[in-house]
């Protein structure tokens, strides 16, 4: 945090100065060590994020949820009598080479085979086709004599002719991602999948079913039928008592997506933000649009946000007050969009203003231009889990007055704005007994080029790492954290409950700071707990969680007691 800064003309004499001055720094001594003590939700350039982390998820169908309807690969019967296989023809391949294709049935050749051997063959051609992704294609034996000793494969490379939809969306949404379907022959489930989801991805669309059907005219073409589910509005809220005594600490927050207001696919999103029994203490509001540009499944997305801090707790003896206003700019493109594994690049242009200020002057009054760039993947493996990682990297740049490094009023005093970032965030899933009990595995790192401003600096505590502590409990410019956490869901339904989850979970972390005067460069916080998650009628969740500092008092009990912490949210 930033000192306050005062300046007397030297005309003064020393001993006025002392009387005029002490007061203020004394005061100012206080005003920092209750930041130290109190919340890093009073600081508004951190606000946002915090929220944002607890906003809840869409309830769209996952990739896993989507039935492709492809059929097998089966041959029909066949018989024939024994024969010497001198040579094999192979007929309408366009894919491999004949010498790809004839790897498959070399070892058969000069010896005696019968309708076995002929339907492996067959099936290994086919199995060489699905194995590459082409997943309508397949490998047949029409009616032929075999007494020559050479057979005759023929070679079915399926494609998708036309795609039909229910009549829920208009032809032209998806057209774009139609065309991309027909236009691969023969067809590869990469193709299919990706352009699928891509609908899929689309706000207010849910890609129902998907049945594809074999023309009996033409072999090897396809009718791709698509059920369609669309809602034009949607809402979801949150509520939840991780805040602080100086905002908080029940939080609540709502929003309200419109879809398809300009251009089918897009999505205008309003989202508030407050403390339900002390209104003035947190009033935030968010307003975005996000829209497709063209089909390949690259969106724009471009936000506002605006709030308004009148701090409670130890804060309000000062009159703590502060605010923030950010603009921001992204794209987001699907380098990889599959079924079992995802690659997202991203990046964005975040503007921020924002202000801290007390009864004794100005805390801070900071303005920021950030660039970040992101790359995130998921893959889905045999073992029954997924794994999930993101690197984003971020360089504050000198724009539009951005703030700089010995401005008087930074959020802390040695920081560079212009300095970089590099953050890991990393977690893996993985069943254990079936559906009954998995783990999950989390880690987050982060490295520093320089002293950071306050509002990208590595965070401890809230709902990941962290539990038994409140938001923004330590932060520094360097950071590392792991968490791990049990699950066990159990097969029950009950009336209006279901998928309920008991979990156990340790986390730990620390931070490190640069240029650290008074109190340590490192400090670290773990915690553990245990809690339960339910499901209401399918659109509603609810936890209750109990939570312990292991090796610090929490700030936001200054004890190291167990918590009680729950969580209501739901989607409209």
């Amino acid at each position: 945090m930033a000192l306050l800064h005062f300046h007397i003309p030297d005309s003064i004499p020393r001993v006025v100065m002392l009387a005029v001055t002490m007061p203020a720094l004394c005061a100012t001594m206080w005003i920092q060590d209750a930041h130290s003590q109190a919340s890093q939700e009073a600081d508004p350039s951190r606000i946002e994020d915090q929220l944002i982390e607890r906003e809840v998820p869409s309830r769209k169908p996952t990739a896993d949820d989507l039935s492709l309807g492809i059929a097998g690969a089966g041959t029909d019967d066949i018989n024939v009598p024994p024969f010497i296989l001198s040579g094999v023809t192979v007929e309408g391949a366009t894919a491999f080479s004949g010498e790809e294709i004839a790897a498959t049935y070399a070892s058969l050749l000069a010896t005696q085979i019968g309708s076995t051997e002929l339907e492996s063959i067959a099936g290994r051609i086919t199995a060489l086709y699905r194995d590459a992704g082409y997943v309508l294609s397949r490998a047949i034996l029409p009616p032929q004599d075999v007494t020559t000793g050479i057979i005759r494969i023929q070679i079915i490379e399926g494609y998708v002719s036309h795609v039909t939809t229910d009549g829920t969306v208009p032809e032209y949404a998806i057209k774009g991602y139609a065309s991309r379907i027909t236009a691969e022959r023969p067809l590869t489930l990469t193709t299919l999948e990706r352009n699928m989801l891509l609908i899929n991805d689309m706000p207010g669309v849910s890609l129902k079913d998907a049945v594809l059907s074999e023309d009996e005219a033409v072999q090897g073409a396809h009718t791709l039928a698509l059920e369609i589910g669309l809602d034009r509005i949607g809402g979801s809220f949150f509520v939840d008592n991780r805040g602080s005594a100086e905002v908080g600490p029940v939080q609540a927050g709502t929003s309200v997506e419109l879809r398809n207001t300009i251009g089918f696919g897009d999505a205008v999103s309003v989202a508030g933000f407050t403390v339900p029994s002390e209104p003035r203490e947190l009033k935030l509001i968010r307003i975005g649009y996000t829209t497709p540009i063209g089909s390949s499944g690259l969106q724009m997305s471009v936000s506002g946000t605006a709030s308004w801090i009148d701090a409670g707790g130890t804060l309000d003896a000062v009159g703590d007050e502060s605010n923030l206003k950010a603009v921001s700019a992204s794209l987001a493109y699907p380098i990889v969009r599959a079924r079992e594994s995802n690659l997202w690049l991203n990046t964005s242009l975040d503007v921020r203003s924002a202000e801290e200020r007390t009864d004794f002057g100005t805390v801070f009054d900071e303005d920021l231009v950030v660039l970040r760039g992101s790359i995130s993947g998921m893959v889905a493996d045999d073992w029954g889990g997924r794994s999930y990682v993101t690197f984003r990297a971020s360089k504050g740049i000198r724009l539009m007055n951005a703030a700089k490094r010995g401005d008087l009023l930074l959020s802390r005093v040695d920081a560079d704005p212009q300095a970089a970032t590099l953050t890991v965030d990393v977690s893996r899933y993985q069943q254990l007994v079936d559906d009954l009990l998995s783990v999950t595995l989390a880690g987050r790192a982060q490295r520093a080029t320089d002293a950071l401003v306050s509002s990208e600096e590595f965070s401890l505590g809230g709902a990941r790492f962290g539990r038994g502590f409140e938001y923004g409990e330590l932060t520094g410019d360097d950071g590392i954290a792991g968490s791990i956490e049990f699950t066990i869901a159990p097969d029950i339904e009950l009336a209006w409950v279901s998928s309920p989850q008991i979990y156990a979970f340790y986390d730990t972390g620390a931070v490190w700071n640069r240029n650290v005067v008074f109190g340590d460069a490192r400090q670290s916080l773990s915690s553990a707990g245990a809690g339960i998650r339910l499901t209401f009628a399918d659109d509603f969740n609810a936890g209750f969680e109990l939570a312990k500092p292991l090796d610090r008092d929490s700030s936001r009990t200054n004890t190291d007691e167990w918590q009680a912490l729950f969580f209501l949210s739901g989607q409209l």
